[in-house]
């Protein structure tokens, strides 16, 4: 993985990893927000976490992800943020750092397993995509989707690629 640009952290991190015996959890707990998103913090211990875990393969075995808060997972992207930028290559240092990121996930080589309750939107769904395994909790509250496909942006951070690997291609493409 490439260095991972530095940004200013909050007292309280975004993404937190545990590890006991060969077991990691990453949990995601965006502070004084309801929602969790992805904003440049978070995706900066995202893949601190992933470089540790890669680094680590021969003790650890096993990750779990999951939210501590209530009924949410992972709304995705940090509009704010997004709305911010005002130059194309900042856009597009972005999506290749959320495509490092996921891919950097997605070839790990503990088994990793993604816990949904709540919400799974857009980058959220993308980074329960890049896991070996996921599981959805059965509360009405829970749902997976892209909807920034209905702002016209496509999934950037390896949807596209992993949801008709997942679901069928049909089912994907009408996602997507």
């Amino acid at each position: 993985m490439n260095s991972v640009p530095q940004f200013n952290r909050s007292t309280e991190p975004n993404v937190r990893i545990t590890v006991v015996h060969d077991h990691a959890e990453i949990v995601i707990h965006t502070p004084n927000e309801k929602i969790n998103k992805l904003n440049k913090q978070a995706w900066m211990e995202l893949y601190e976490h992933v470089a540790f875990l890669k680094a680590k393969a021969n003790e650890i075995k096993t990750v779990l992800i999951w939210s501590d808060k209530p009924d949410m997972f992972l709304a995705g992207a940090d509009i704010t943020e997004i709305e911010a930028m005002t130059e194309r290559k900042d856009d597009m240092a972005l999506v290749e750092k959320a495509q490092e990121v996921f891919q950097a996930l997605s070839e790990l080589p503990q088994v990793t397993l993604c816990a949904i309750d709540g919400p799974c939107m857009g980058g959220g769904l993308e980074l329960a995509l890049a896991c070996k395994y996921r599981i959805c909790s059965d509360s009405p509250k829970t749902s997976i989707g892209v909807p920034e496909v209905q702002l016209g942006v496509l999934p950037g951070a390896g949807g596209t690629q992993r949801l008709p690997r997942v679901i069928s291609l049909p089912e994907a493409i009408t996602m997507i």
